[in-house]
Protein backbone atom coordinates (compact mmCIF):
# COMPACT_ATOMS: atom_id res chain seq x y z
CA UNK A 1 0.00 0.00 0.00
CA UNK A 2 2.93 2.26 0.50
CA UNK A 3 3.39 2.17 -3.31
CA UNK A 4 0.17 3.09 -3.76
CA UNK A 5 0.29 6.26 -1.76
CA UNK A 6 3.33 7.28 -3.42
CA UNK A 7 1.73 6.76 -7.13
CA UNK A 8 -1.54 8.66 -5.63
CA UNK A 9 1.18 11.52 -5.00
CA UNK A 10 1.85 11.62 -8.42
CA UNK A 11 -1.69 11.48 -10.01
CA UNK A 12 0.39 12.24 -13.91
CA UNK A 13 2.35 8.98 -13.15
CA UNK A 14 1.30 5.83 -15.13
CA UNK A 15 1.41 2.51 -13.48
CA UNK A 16 2.09 -0.33 -16.18
CA UNK A 17 0.85 -3.64 -14.25
CA UNK A 18 2.47 -6.68 -16.00
CA UNK A 19 -0.13 -9.78 -15.40
CA UNK A 20 1.53 -12.97 -14.51
CA UNK A 21 -0.86 -15.18 -13.30
CA UNK A 22 -5.10 -15.74 -14.04
CA UNK A 23 -6.66 -16.33 -10.44
CA UNK A 24 -6.97 -13.21 -8.80
CA UNK A 25 -8.27 -10.46 -11.28
CA UNK A 26 -11.28 -9.30 -9.43
CA UNK A 27 -9.49 -8.98 -6.15
CA UNK A 28 -6.60 -7.23 -8.45
CA UNK A 29 -9.21 -4.80 -9.79
CA UNK A 30 -11.30 -3.56 -6.44
CA UNK A 31 -7.37 -3.53 -4.63
CA UNK A 32 -6.57 -0.91 -7.57
CA UNK A 33 -9.72 0.75 -7.28
CA UNK A 34 -10.06 0.90 -3.65
CA UNK A 35 -6.46 2.27 -3.43
CA UNK A 36 -7.66 4.90 -6.00
CA UNK A 37 -5.07 4.20 -8.64
CA UNK A 38 -7.41 2.10 -11.24
CA UNK A 39 -7.59 5.40 -12.75
CA UNK A 40 -3.06 5.65 -13.74
CA UNK A 41 -2.71 1.87 -14.42
CA UNK A 42 -2.91 -0.47 -17.22
CA UNK A 43 -2.67 -3.72 -17.41
CA UNK A 44 -0.69 -6.09 -19.95
CA UNK A 45 0.77 -8.98 -20.84
CA UNK A 46 -2.37 -11.58 -20.28
CA UNK A 47 -1.81 -12.83 -23.75
CA UNK A 48 1.64 -14.45 -22.45
CA UNK A 49 -0.86 -16.57 -20.32
CA UNK A 50 -4.20 -16.78 -21.47
CA UNK A 51 -5.95 -19.72 -24.07
CA UNK A 52 -7.10 -16.89 -26.17
CA UNK A 53 -6.02 -13.61 -27.09
CA UNK A 54 -7.73 -11.08 -26.28
CA UNK A 55 -9.98 -13.23 -23.69
CA UNK A 56 -8.28 -11.53 -20.25
CA UNK A 57 -8.73 -8.27 -21.56
CA UNK A 58 -12.47 -8.63 -21.98
CA UNK A 59 -12.34 -10.98 -18.29
CA UNK A 60 -10.60 -7.06 -16.76
CA UNK A 61 -13.22 -5.00 -19.39
CA UNK A 62 -16.20 -6.52 -17.88
CA UNK A 63 -14.89 -6.33 -13.75
CA UNK A 64 -14.65 -2.74 -14.31
CA UNK A 65 -14.87 -0.94 -17.33
CA UNK A 66 -12.83 1.84 -17.07
CA UNK A 67 -9.74 -0.55 -16.22
CA UNK A 68 -7.40 0.45 -19.03
CA UNK A 69 -6.14 -2.77 -21.01
CA UNK A 70 -3.12 -3.07 -23.22
CA UNK A 71 -2.18 -5.51 -26.18
CA UNK A 72 1.33 -6.39 -26.84
CA UNK A 73 3.11 -6.38 -30.31
CA UNK A 74 6.22 -7.78 -30.70
CA UNK A 75 8.98 -9.56 -32.57
CA UNK A 76 8.12 -13.05 -31.30
CA UNK A 77 4.37 -13.91 -33.01
CA UNK A 78 2.07 -10.83 -31.26
CA UNK A 79 1.44 -8.36 -34.35
CA UNK A 80 0.26 -5.00 -35.19
CA UNK A 81 -3.36 -6.80 -36.56
CA UNK A 82 -3.93 -9.29 -33.41
CA UNK A 83 -3.27 -6.30 -30.87
CA UNK A 84 -5.71 -3.98 -32.87
CA UNK A 85 -8.03 -6.83 -32.88
CA UNK A 86 -8.67 -6.69 -28.89
CA UNK A 87 -11.19 -4.16 -29.28
CA UNK A 88 -10.67 -3.64 -25.21
CA UNK A 89 -7.20 -2.23 -25.16
CA UNK A 90 -6.92 1.18 -25.78
CA UNK A 91 -2.62 0.83 -25.09
CA UNK A 92 -0.15 -1.10 -27.15
CA UNK A 93 2.56 -2.54 -25.52
CA UNK A 94 5.76 -2.69 -27.77
CA UNK A 95 8.55 -4.51 -27.25
CA UNK A 96 11.68 -5.48 -29.26
CA UNK A 97 12.97 -8.22 -27.90
CA UNK A 98 15.47 -8.96 -30.45
CA UNK A 99 16.33 -6.11 -31.87
CA UNK A 100 14.54 -2.90 -33.70
CA UNK A 101 11.97 -4.16 -35.78
CA UNK A 102 9.15 -1.49 -35.44
CA UNK A 103 8.66 1.63 -37.79
CA UNK A 104 7.26 4.50 -37.58
CA UNK A 105 4.84 3.43 -39.84
CA UNK A 106 3.65 0.75 -37.48
CA UNK A 107 3.33 3.57 -34.69
CA UNK A 108 0.95 5.75 -36.70
CA UNK A 109 -0.89 2.62 -37.23
CA UNK A 110 -1.44 2.25 -33.51
CA UNK A 111 -1.96 5.71 -32.81
CA UNK A 112 -4.33 5.81 -36.06
CA UNK A 113 -6.45 3.22 -34.38
CA UNK A 114 -6.59 5.71 -31.41
CA UNK A 115 -4.26 3.26 -29.11
CA UNK A 116 -1.90 5.04 -26.93
CA UNK A 117 1.53 3.31 -27.51
CA UNK A 118 4.06 2.78 -24.89
CA UNK A 119 7.14 1.53 -25.69
CA UNK A 120 9.75 -0.65 -23.69
CA UNK A 121 13.41 0.85 -24.07
CA UNK A 122 16.33 -1.44 -25.56
CA UNK A 123 17.93 -1.47 -21.81
CA UNK A 124 15.31 -3.84 -20.80
CA UNK A 125 16.40 -6.27 -22.64
CA UNK A 126 20.44 -5.45 -22.24
CA UNK A 127 20.40 -3.45 -25.47
CA UNK A 128 23.41 -1.24 -24.85
CA UNK A 129 23.31 2.89 -23.80
CA UNK A 130 24.00 3.70 -27.49
CA UNK A 131 21.29 1.38 -29.01
CA UNK A 132 18.85 2.34 -26.29
CA UNK A 133 19.53 6.15 -26.91
CA UNK A 134 19.19 5.77 -30.33
CA UNK A 135 15.74 4.07 -30.63
CA UNK A 136 14.43 6.65 -27.60
CA UNK A 137 15.28 8.93 -30.12
CA UNK A 138 13.39 7.22 -32.61
CA UNK A 139 10.17 6.77 -30.39
CA UNK A 140 10.11 10.27 -29.20
CA UNK A 141 10.25 11.39 -33.05
CA UNK A 142 7.52 9.07 -34.03
CA UNK A 143 5.02 10.14 -30.92
CA UNK A 144 4.93 7.55 -28.89
CA UNK A 145 3.01 8.13 -25.20
CA UNK A 146 5.36 6.82 -23.11
CA UNK A 147 8.96 4.77 -22.91
CA UNK A 148 9.45 1.92 -20.25
CA UNK A 149 12.99 2.40 -19.15
CA UNK A 150 15.46 1.81 -16.24
CA UNK A 151 16.81 5.15 -17.19
CA UNK A 152 13.68 7.38 -16.89
CA UNK A 153 15.64 10.36 -15.42
CA UNK A 154 18.74 10.22 -18.86
CA UNK A 155 15.34 9.84 -20.54
CA UNK A 156 14.19 12.76 -19.33
CA UNK A 157 16.72 14.76 -19.99
CA UNK A 158 17.26 13.44 -23.48
CA UNK A 159 13.36 14.26 -24.26
CA UNK A 160 14.33 17.72 -23.11
CA UNK A 161 17.34 18.18 -25.52
CA UNK A 162 15.38 16.96 -28.37
CA UNK A 163 12.34 19.61 -27.36
CA UNK A 164 14.80 22.16 -27.40
CA UNK A 165 16.80 21.18 -30.24
CA UNK A 166 13.05 21.17 -32.23
CA UNK A 167 12.65 24.39 -31.07
CA UNK A 168 15.19 26.25 -32.22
Amino acid sequence: MDFCALFRAYPAATIALNVKELVCEETLIAFLDAQGVLAQTFLFDMELIEPRAGEMARRFHDLHPAVRLAARVSDRGEPLERALGIDVASTIWLDEFDGPWCTERDVRTLKDAGRTVYAVSPDLHGGSFGHTRARWFDFIRWGVDGICTDYPAALDRYAKAIEREAAA
